[in-house]
């Protein structure tokens, strides 16, 4: 199997590290209770936005690493070592959080929100229904996609991304006659508005060596991008013309690609990872599902442990907490029986990257 790239250790820890600062926002401004109106609170909305390439940025590493990996077709297991690691924890969690949300409400209460969460993908785990479809999609379209005219699909697969999200983003339910909860469903769940992701993520791991040249060949456009992307996102929200603080939005295709380009071009030139960030990517799908329930409750009682209304503060405590608490969980149950399938494997380090790649030179020179 080749070996997991440099450039994955970083788009995988910064995208988990804005997903989890996005979160710390939305528990400061809940903690906080800022003016609606007031510049703070305008200020931190805008921030969340230019930040909400993180989920995008994870569906296009998914694909991204599988297309690397599995060149040849995947292989026999595939599916089954994801269901039992991935999915199983997504069901897990799924429960976990029904019961954080409506214990106080019966067990019915908490059965009824647990399918909600399972099926409909109605908590933040909802990244786990996407990408599985996608794992499908690559069996089913990996041909295909090996033949066909790269330019031509990438161009119809952004056509048809951009088209879908535009028709959600600026139509109401109601002139369809669906309930505001299906129509959020829509948006949120189906491939189609994830699929340039999925897409760019194929030929950027199946062609690796060409998408490193080409990111070092397009290096300074990508600041200008990025600016030019942000200011397209912020520009829509402050004219109200597109009011949703949401990855969901078809603008926020372009700002995805524009930070994956600056963080690919940024780590293609540094040979060492910092120790933090290793750690960070090891155990990102943790801190991605268990994130949440630390800031949550640390919200709750804000007020009562945290005496500060200094927005930066508070800011910062819910992203340590909602960094650190998650990976000591997840470290913990990852040395019990059966704990990886709660919140998932801790993914492998650079030691082991190094380990491998020191045998194979080995074998090499024997």
């Amino acid at each position: 199997m080749k070996q997991t790239m440099n450039e994955v250790f970083w788009l995988r820890s910064i995208a988990c590290l804005t997903v989890v600062l996005l979160h710390a926002i939305s528990s400061t401004i809940l903690a906080a209770s800022p003016d609606p109106e007031s510049s703070t609170a305008m200020g931190l909305r805008s921030l969340q936005l230019l930040m909400m390439y993180g989920t995008p940025m994870f569906v296009f590493i998914s694909e991204f690493l599988i297309a690397y990996r599995y060149r040849d077709g995947v292989r026999k297991g595939f599916f089954r070592k994801r269901v039992k690691f991935i999915l199983l924890p997504y069901i897990i969690m799924g429960l976990f959080y029904a019961w954080v949300y409506q214990h106080n409400h019966g067990l019915d209460s908490v059965l009824s929100k647990w399918g909600e969460h399972v099926f409909f993908g109605a908590y933040h785990g909802y990244f786990i229904l996407i990408i599985f479809q996608f794992y499908i999609l690559h069996m089913l379209l990996d041909r295909f996609l090996r033949k066909a005219n790269m330019k031509a699909v990438l161009l119809a697969a952004l056509i048809i991304n951009i088209a879908y999200l535009a028709f959600f983003n600026f139509n109401e339910p109601e002139a369809y006659d669906l309930l505001p909860v299906v129509w959020t469903r829509l948006t949120i769940l189906p491939f189609f508005g994830w699929l340039f992701y999925f897409v760019a993520g194929y030929y950027a791991g199946r062609h690796f060596d060409a998408f490193k040249r080409f990111i070092a060949s397009t290096r300074k456009w990508h600041l200008p991008l990025y600016i030019g992307a942000a200011l397209l996102v912020l520009n829509l929200y402050w004219t109200e013309a597109l009011v949703d603080i949401s990855s969901k939005r078809f603008d926020m295709i372009f700002l995805t690609m524009a930070v994956m380009a600056l963080i690919v071009s940024f780590a293609s030139r540094m040979k060492d990872i910092p120790a933090w960030l290793v750690t960070v990517s090891q155990y990102s799908f943790g801190i991605y599902l268990l994130h949440p329930f630390f800031q949550h409750t640390l919200s709750l009682h804000a007020k009562d442990w945290i005496k500060t209304d200094n927005i930066f503060l508070l800011v910062s405590i819910f992203f340590l907490a909602g960094v650190v608490l998650p990976i000591i969980v997840t470290y913990m149950l990852n040395r019990i029986p059966y704990g990886h399938y709660i919140v998932g494997k801790v993914g492998i380090g650079t030691k082991k990257k190094r380990t491998d790649e020191t045998t194979q030179r080995t074998n090499k020179a024997a």
